[in-house]
């Protein structure tokens, strides 16, 4: 049931891995259990992120350090700075991280309470969260890596036929006879470049872009 004297929004952390995360390669049919080995790294930027569920306003800052009480309070702070100018009572949605709850940012909470107040998740349940639907969508946009071949071994009656041109012309493959070899290259769909720490967005994380769905 909606209220118009209330704005709902939906918080969370997330941490976005270096390596990307590959969704799809051409591989030779002949290889029945293929490998794709990922880069030997655990680095990542983590950050926090909100979502309005009215319009898909989004507001997000960059953390460098650690997700904890005192980051969590930055954010909230800055949530409420940007939810603010409405007129309507805003209530946030978030899961039970132990941070949420900290005893650092409570007297600050309930300070705000009467118009920025926090709604918690029941346990054990993050995945009811509405802006998990966000961070999938960024990981799909900007972070997926097709990794398709610059060549790709074509039948053993290979004749050029318009699938063969097709993917020559769309995606830069040239088909060889199955003698040949594969080389493998990435192709990316969204770059991420942005170097922004915090801001208000209506779409994705800053930099990102795509036509991924």
């Amino acid at each position: 049931m909606q209220d118009a004297n209330v704005d709902l929004w939906a918080t969370d952390e997330v941490h976005f891995q270096q390596h990307g995360s590959r969704c799809r390669r051409w591989i030779p049919p002949e290889i029945k259990d293929p490998v794709l080995l990922h880069a030997p790294t655990r680095k990542s930027v983590g950050y926090f992120g909100a979502v309005r569920l009215r319009d898909g306003r989004f507001v997000f800052r960059l953390e460098t350090g650690k997700f904890n009480g005192p980051s969590f309070l930055q954010f909230l702070q800055q949530l409420r700075s940007a939810s603010r100018g409405t007129g309507r009572r805003v209530v946030v949605i978030t899961d039970n991280a132990r941070y949420h709850h900290s005893r650092l940012h409570r007297p600050w909470r309930e300070q705000h309470a009467h118009h920025f107040a926090l709604d918690f998740l029941p346990a054990y349940s993050p995945q009811l969260n509405p802006i998990e639907r966000v961070w999938k969508l960024t990981r799909r946009r900007c972070l997926y890596i097709d990794v398709l071949p610059a060549r790709l071994i074509g039948d053993r009656a290979y004749d050029s036929d318009p699938l063969d041109r097709r993917l020559e012309r769309d995606y830069s493959i040239e088909l060889i006879r199955p003698t040949g070899r594969t080389a493998i290259r990435p192709k990316t769909g969204a770059s991420c470049d942005d170097t922004s720490d915090v801001g208000v967005s209506n779409g994705c994380l800053p930099g990102c872009s795509g036509s991924g769905d």
